[in-house]
């Protein structure tokens, strides 16, 4: 399933707590379907940006970016990115000095 053995450990040491991820896959849906449903997709972004890097970071490091299990999380990335860049009015304050 996985390209190698590093990422099959990591991805298994993972899954020996199941809790922890089974507690991320729900924040994630639950923050991103709730924020994208009321509006506020400036802020379902933002919240949802540091797991998309993971998971990208994930395949880049581990796994191989280009490998068949990394599509997803690609799109994932490609969809955040646009998010942000079509909200990007809402993040200027972020940037600016004072």
């Amino acid at each position: 399933m996985y390209n190698n053995d590093r990422a099959f450990n990591f991805i298994s040491s993972l899954m020996n707590d199941a809790s922890y991820t089974m507690y991320i896959m729900v924040f994630v849906f639950v923050v991103s379907a709730v924020l994208l449903w009321i509006g506020y997709e400036a802020l379902a972004a933002i919240l949802i940006a540091p797991i998309t890097v993971n998971i990208v970071a994930f395949h880049l490091f581990l796994d191989g970016i280009f490998m068949p299990g990394a599509v997803m999380g690609n799109v994932l990335l490609l969809i955040n990115v646009y998010l942000i860049w079509v909200n990007w009015k809402h993040y200027k304050g972020l940037f600016e000095k004072g």
